[in-house]
């Protein structure tokens, strides 16, 4: 009877220390989607953007991120477009994805979203045809609705 009590000891805490080892190894690919438009005219510098997990991360069998799970990126460039075809500049950097635990995971990399230049040819053609088209602006700088990318899982994780 002791050791079949000291054999259901040892295989619990086997079964806790591996529930507790899950480690999401760092320069996993976590896939990521946004719901909506993001324009550099709509956001500041230090704003968070939220995207969703578009596909399920799973560590061996178990699952630890969830389609559908929230994950962040911060603006570090927001400059709308200007005249004289000044181009719009959106940049950001992934912050974190929240686990199924509850853990916020660090993700690593930026996204660059600026767009062409269109100065030379304004400041040509208004020289040349008139002066009102030194209004000709910029493209904007955006990240359209249903934008996927890939964000990187910063340092290994313990879940």
């Amino acid at each position: 009877m002791k050791k079949l009590l000291l054999l259901a000891v040892i295989i619990g805490f086997n079964m806790a220390v591996s529930a507790q080892s899950l480690i999401l190894k760092k320069g996993s690919l976590i896939e990521v989607e946004i719901k909506e438009e993001v324009r550099a005219k709509n956001v500041s510098v230090g704003d968070l953007i939220e995207f969703t997990v578009a596909e399920d991360v799973k560590v061996g069998d178990s699952l630890v991120i969830s389609k559908g799970n929230k994950a962040f990126a911060k603006v570090l460039v927001a400059k709308k477009s200007g005249i004289a075809g000044t181009k719009g500049k959106l940049k950001i950097q992934w912050v974190y994805v929240n686990a199924d635990s509850g853990k916020k995971i660090p993700l690593d990399g930026e996204i660059d979203f600026s767009r062409k230049n269109n100065t030379a040819g304004a400041v040509a053609a208004a020289a040349v045809v008139a002066a009102p088209l030194i209004f000709l602006t910029g493209q904007h700088a955006k990240i359209p609705e249903g934008y996927k990318n890939v964000a990187e899982v910063k340092m290994d994780t313990e879940l």
